[in-house]
């Protein structure tokens, strides 16, 4: 159960308590990332000041001294560059959650940002997220050009790539100046999760409650694509001389993003009793959404692993993975293969995707699917970190919060003609959008694939 709570400046707090726990859990969330970035701030700004975070404060002026101290909590320190959200965590014994709400207090609110660092974590921050080591071995610029695509008003830019001189030239000023914009007390969150104690409110107000930065205009989100603007599919490309292809399909849930959280007669965000109304259907929807992803790329007896590894080795590796963004959801699908098996690998993708429509999977292998589904969801949430992040996401996404309990009990629920029903309805040309990194460019014969067997 959530608690959420509005501190005297406005500053949401989610109180998250966790049955069994010894450690707790301080989290700090902003409600902006990468998205931003495409519109209104240099390149990158975020994975600086995510690392500018924990190189001095008020407190803690160096990097040393911070480091030592967060050693002497027995403290694990959990960060996150998202395309929505930039998150902080701090997760400590139990016995440490002051310590870690008075220190987490002082990495937010009175880092220094000192020039000298700055321009030392630029050199770190050019090597990880602009050279190609990152990007080779995680397909970090697909993920995010696939998600870029479900956005208006974005060029697909090769982030890693096309703005190095814009990210190296950012100052203090451009840090303070984005912390103004987006960094609001009534649009951020501190999540406290775990095991704590019942007076830490008192402490969060101390600590928090009078924090007041100097906010300009915050810079919403970029809206997502609804139909009028939606031309689907979309193939974007990225030629470079490697060895291997990138393979990345994205599918939209739907179509228009809003279609959950809209009113469609009077174009307005529904009000929570509307929204408790609809949270069934949404979870419904989810639960088969996951079942789908597991039953097509989670493990090595997924679908896609089966076929396009195992039995006709296309591919060195393949997967799916189902991603959440504000009002919308999105299977994606990753996959990495020799250059010259391009079009042999798109087409087995597809070939799995469209037996996916045709075929209803067995009573025997929807329990098995199941019960995977359902172990590493038991599995995850027994870890703090996962457990608070899973639920988080959701929560600040679409208001709904859905227990493990809740998610085993719909998910058991679950037929194989909904499974097939999804896949009729994901598997589309108008929900598609691609991205090929790669030497491989072959839109007219990706274009006859998807014809063949996607309509």
């Amino acid at each position: 159960m959530i608690d959420h709570i509005k501190l005297k400046n406005n500053l949401n707090l989610l109180l998250m308590p966790k049955v069994g726990s010894k450690s707790c859990l301080i989290g700090f969330v902003a409600p902006t990332g990468l998205i931003q970035e495409e519109q209104s701030f240099p390149n990158a700004i975020n994975y600086l000041l995510e690392r500018l975070y924990w190189s001095g404060t008020q407190k803690y002026p160096n990097r040393r001294q911070l480091t030592t101290y967060l050693e002497s909590l027995a403290a694990r320190v959990h960060s996150y560059v998202g395309f929505e959200t930039v998150q902080v965590f701090l997760e400590v014994p139990a016995y440490n959650q002051y310590k870690a709400l008075y220190l987490l207090a002082d990495i937010i609110q009175e880092s220094l940002l000192e020039t000298n660092e700055i321009e030392t974590q630029k050199r770190v921050v050019k090597e990880q997220v602009f050279g190609s080591q990152r990007v080779d071995s995680i397909g970090e610029l697909g993920k995010n050009l696939i998600t870029q695509n479900f956005y208006l008003n974005t060029n697909y830019i090769d982030n890693n790539f096309s703005k190095l001189e814009e990210f190296m030239s950012i100052k203090r000023d451009d840090l303070l100046n984005y912390i103004s914009h987006q960094f609001h007390p009534d649009k951020s969150y501190l999540i406290i999760s775990g095991s704590f104690e019942d007076d830490i409110l008192e402490t969060c107000e101390q600590e928090w409650g009078s924090w007041t930065p100097k906010n300009k205009r915050y810079i919403d989100h970029l809206e997502q694509r609804i139909p009028l603007n939606l031309d689907m599919p979309i193939i974007n490309y990225r030629q470079r001389g490697s060895l291997l292809t990138e393979a990345h399909l994205g599918f939209l849930m739907d179509v228009d993003p809003f279609v959950y959280f809209v009113n469609p007669e009077t174009g307005d965000f529904l009000t929570p009793t509307e929204l408790e109304e609809i949270r069934p259907l949404y979870l419904r929807q989810l639960c088969i959404l996951m079942i789908l992803n597991t039953v097509l790329g989670q493990g090595e007896s997924s679908k896609l692993w089966s076929k396009s590894v195992i039995d006709e080795m296309l591919f060195n590796d393949i997967s799916s993975e189902v991603t959440q963004l504000k009002h919308g959801v999105y299977l994606q699908i990753y996959g990495t293969l020799e250059n010259s098996q391009f079009t042999f690998g798109m087409e087995s993708i597809l070939k799995v995707l469209d037996g996916l429509k045709k075929i209803t999977i067995s009573i025997n292998e929807l329990v098995r699917i199941k019960e995977n589904l359902k172990g590493r969801l038991v599995l995850g949430h027994e870890a703090l970190v996962d457990f608070t992040l899973s639920k988080i996401d959701t929560y600040i996404n679409t208001s709904f919060e859905f227990s493990t309990e809740e998610l085993l009990e719909v998910i058991s629920s679950i037929q194989a003609s909904e499974i097939r029903n999804m896949a009729l309805d994901l598997f589309r040309p108008e929900k598609l959008t691609i991205f090929v990194h790669g030497t491989a460019k072959e839109t007219k014969i990706i274009n006859k694939l998807i014809d063949r067997y996607l309509v």
